[in-house]
């Protein structure tokens, strides 16, 4: 008797995982489709008050909806700004 309680918690535990890894995908798979845009970020830390030059600049994706005001898109804008 104590196999099959055993026997039963296990696959109740199977069909748990399977269905949160089945919920997490699809979690995974909707965040994949947000609508994003390029934006300028430091690649390294900064020093205050140092001289920013274009390697110390990189590209990353940015959600649409969450660009900060003032952001740059490309790292030739920010030339008139260092």
């Amino acid at each position: 008797m104590k196999n099959v309680k055993a026997l039963g918690l296990l696959a109740l535990a199977v069909i748990a995982g399977l269905a949160a890894a089945l919920y997490a995908a699809g979690w995974v798979s909707q965040r994949a489709n947000v609508a994003a845009e390029k934006v300028v970020v430091a690649a390294v830390d900064i020093e205050l008050g140092s001289k920013i030059n274009p390697q110390m600049l990189t590209l990353v994706e940015w959600p649409s909806g969450s660009i900060p005001a003032g952001a740059f898109r490309e790292i030739k804008m920010c030339r008139t700004a260092y």
